[in-house]
């Protein structure tokens, strides 16, 4: 993101891993968003919210999701998307037509779904 972006936009959705780096990423953010109201240079953008990406099942991504999950600043969504070898692969160009469910099986597919649910209710 850059500041001219947040600048002329009216909300932002935050996509982060559960790790380190990008918690001091959110923290950068909040910094900004006081260094662009305190200056002046227009309006930050609504914060919609953190959408949790490529969750590993550890417990130091558990311990950073709930991090990122507990803080009101943030608002993360509920559901967090699962670290998935189909998630990747879903990015790449494919010579055949892939619908959803072939591009986002099982548990992925319905992880999206409902992010996408609770993104649309956000924006109501």
């Amino acid at each position: 993101m850059t500041e001219a972006m947040l600048v002329k936009s009216d909300f932002y959705l935050a996509p982060v891993r559960p790790d380190y780096l990008s918690i001091r990423g959110l923290q950068v953010l909040q910094t900004l968003k006081k260094y662009i109201n305190k200056q002046k240079r227009g309006t930050f953008p609504t914060n919609i919210g953190t959408l949790i990406t490529m969750k590993p099942n550890t417990s130091v991504a558990r311990e950073n999701a709930q991090l990122i999950g507990s803080g009101k600043i943030y608002k993360a969504f509920s559901t967090a998307i699962p670290h998935s070898p189909q998630a990747i692969e879903a990015a790449h160009p494919s010579p055949d037509f892939r619908g959803f469910r072939a591009k986002y099986p099982g548990v992925l597919g319905k992880a999206i779904e409902r992010f996408a649910a609770e993104f649309w209710m956000r924006l109501s």
